[in-house]
């Protein structure tokens, strides 16, 4: 299982073994005329409550950047793409379970006893749980990590206090982590979706684009460059944060998938 990690201050990405065939394989069904409808099911522990609602500063509700970047990629498509993007959809956990560190295992465990949806053969679902703590790794804890994706597993998990702790723009990196981590869960970048141009992909980083001013690009899941691409691209009105490769793998996994 691969586990793609975002950092808020230290570079650094985590991986251990992954079932590449798998990838491809769910990739691939999720890409495909197959699969109608899409969910993305939002859990919080009690005390990491996502930010919702409209942002003042923008005047803009804040998951609508979610919502638009998840919808481009299956733009075309007819899938049906249901988010949940308020606290009253979402479930509290509460009491807070676990923590305040969370390994992969424990966070599948999590997930297994709290997610609601679960893939069928027309549905691909994804869990997202925000969590009052932090990521560890052997024991470890990894205070910078902003979330992580698991493997094919469809789980990201979000932590909230480091989130919290990235300054004024945290409500920003709050939604742009969770679209980077949604798009390594959506198989980019080679990570099961194969890229139409091969010198996008950033290798030597894992599964992130070489554009820097993707959302996919590594350095964009450090704090301070997080900001800086916020401030450069989110604060002046774009919306689409995938660069024109991802989404034309994405196309291209329409195209084939018809």
């Amino acid at each position: 299982m691969r586990t793609f990690i975002c950092l808020a201050a230290a570079l650094g990405l985590l991986s251990c073994g992954d079932d590449t065939s798998a990838s491809e394989e769910r990739s691939a069904s999720l890409f495909s005329s197959k699969v109608t409808d899409i969910v993305i099911e939002v859990d919080y522990a009690k005390g990491a409550a996502p930010y919702t609602g409209t942002e003042s500063l923008f005047g803009a509700d804040l998951w609508q950047l979610v919502h638009t970047n998840v919808e481009v990629l299956f733009e075309g498509s007819g899938k049906t793409i249901t988010i949940d993007d308020s606290l009253a959809d979402m479930d509290e956990l509460d009491p807070t379970p676990g923590g305040p560190d969370y390994d992969a295992d424990e966070i599948l465990a999590l997930a297994d006893r709290y997610r609601d949806t679960f893939d069928t053969p027309v549905l691909r679902s994804f869990y997202v749980i925000f969590l009052d703590g932090y990521f560890t790794e052997g024991g470890v804890r990894k205070s910078s990590v902003l979330g992580v994706s698991l493997g094919t597993t469809g789980v990201i998990a979000m932590f909230k206090p480091v989130i919290a702790g990235t300054g004024l723009t945290n409500r920003r990196v709050e939604q742009t982590t969770l679209i980077h981590e949604l798009g390594h869960a959506f198989g980019l970048v080679d990570n099961g979706l194969p890229p139409v141009d091969a010198s996008h992909a950033d290798h030597p980083h894992g599964a992130h684009c070489t554009n820097e001013s993707c959302i996919m690009y590594y350095q964009n899941e450090v704090g301070a460059s997080l900001s800086g691409f916020i401030t450069a691209r989110v604060n002046n009105g774009t919306s689409v944060l995938f660069d024109h490769d991802c989404l034309d793998d994405a196309k291209a996994a329409l195209e084939r998938g018809q």
